[in-house]
């Protein structure tokens, strides 16, 4: 149906197109993302990595090299992070927020173990999949768990000047996790955004 016909529609008509038309364009982005990485598991360019990718999805559409950049790094992250991956393929969460956690994950603070980082993934995909989370409430659980264990990956400082006592043994701030997480949660709760239990939320 064109535009056209948009009149034709009542009002439930009208919303329940426009959430169609949400979670079709999700199943499109993560169509795309997987034939991405199929692209760069072929070295179908010749071998030339995600950045020839992008340049070629630039020069081949009307897409901004920006844009181009960020969706094939979306599917560079998730092909390193199978687990965020499967929660952005079943509409979990969408592709800001896999990028988000796929990120932190990858690029952990240097003190954190395995298992620790396994934890944080749990509870930030847990975080990101609630509809009243936005961006922010992950990037502020992010940041609280940045602080607890001093710098990243790194070596960079990020959040609070000292490491937190106890911050290098497996485990010992799993607790805190999770109340910064309901924290966040809660924060975000406080913004009344609108929310609707069908709609894949894709920014």
């Amino acid at each position: 149906m064109d535009s056209r016909g948009a009149w034709q529609l009542d009002s439930e008509g009208l919303k329940g197109e426009v959430l169609d038309l949400v979670r079709a364009r999700h199943e499109l982005q993560s169509r795309l993302v997987l034939l991405i990485v199929e692209m760069f598991s072929r070295e179908v360019l010749g071998g030339k990595g995600f950045r020839a990718i992008a340049q070629w999805l630039h020069g081949s559409t009307n897409l901004e090299i920006g844009e181009c950049s960020l969706l094939v790094g979306l599917a560079r992250l998730l092909m390193l992070e199978p687990v965020v991956a499967d929660a952005f393929h079943r509409g979990d969460v969408d592709a800001l927020k896999a990028r988000q956690v796929a990120s932190f994950c990858q690029h952990p603070p240097k003190n954190m173990t395995p298992a620790d980082v396994d934890k944080a993934r749990g509870i930030l995909l847990g975080l990101a999949s609630q509809n009243i989370a936005d961006c922010d409430a992950v990037r502020a659980a992010i940041r609280r768990i940045e602080k607890q264990y001093g710098k990243r990956e790194d070596g960079v400082p990020v959040g609070a000047p000292h490491r937190v006592a106890g911050g290098d043994r497996p485990g010992s701030e799993n607790g805190v996790l999770s109340t910064d997480v309901d924290r966040s949660v809660s924060t975000a709760d406080r913004r009344e955004q609108p929310t609707d239990s069908g709609v894949n939320r894709d920014n």
